[in-house]
């Protein structure tokens, strides 16, 4: 199981690392909330068409744990 959650978390962590890439920083929590929210309204879309257990499904909950870090990276300051 812990060779599950490190290989998820390196895609997840690639994800934010991709984000970061193209887009710049959130730059409030309003922006950042705004961001979440657009992922798991396009995860719901999935759900609602029976498609929650696909390849797509799977992106969309990877990009909203990506933007959740990115969320903590960018607006809640340095706590590492």
């Amino acid at each position: 199981m812990s060779d599950a959650i490190d290989a998820l978390a390196a895609e997840i962590a690639a994800e934010v690392r991709r984000a970061e890439s193209l887009h710049a920083p959130m730059h409030s929590p309003h922006e950042g909330w705004s961001i979440i929210f657009e992922e798991l309204e396009e995860l719901r879309e999935h759900v609602r068409a029976d498609t929650g257990r696909s390849e797509e499904a799977r992106k969309e909950a990877i990009q909203i744990a990506a933007m959740g870090l990115r969320y903590a990276l960018n607006l809640c300051g340095d706590v590492v």
